[in-house]
């Protein structure tokens, strides 16, 4: 009998901006794309968004309630630096902070070993200056 076969796919989905309503519907879309892919882990890069709504938190507390059913374990990149403590707090208030995974800013990042299969999903979120 065979040991099941550990499952290394993970998913990284990289947010630029702000997350306003098109920019979380890609949003969702691309989390729910890659929850499809049946992944291990997806790994949400926040670090350099500059602010989030309240219906973009909820989008998140909906896909973390969705990845803890089928198994799938929801990380949230944020920055440790002050730029981001607004939207620490956001994320710890609606109950997402063990979610919540803290890095320096965005820097290149190594692809991963050949033995993982890996897929990155860029969402482009509109830029602060862009906002009416």
């Amino acid at each position: 009998m065979h040991a099941p076969r550990e499952r290394w796919v993970i998913a990284e989905l990289d947010v630029r901006g702000e997350i306003d309503d098109h920019a979380a519907m890609c949003l969702a879309f691309a989390v729910e794309g890659a929850r499809e892919d049946g992944l291990q882990s997806l790994l949400v890069d926040l670090r350099e968004l500059t602010a989030i709504d309240r219906h973009a938190i909820g989008l998140f507390v909906a896909h973390d309630a969705a990845c803890r059913a089928g198994g799938v374990g929801l990380g949230i990149l944020v920055c440790a630096d002050t730029r981001q403590r607004a939207i620490v707090r956001a994320f710890t208030a609606a109950g997402l902070g063990d979610c919540l995974r803290y890095r320096e800013p965005a820097l290149p990042v190594a692809p991963p070993p050949a033995a993982r299969r890996a897929r990155t999903v860029r969402v482009s979120a509109r830029p602060a200056t862009a906002r009416r």
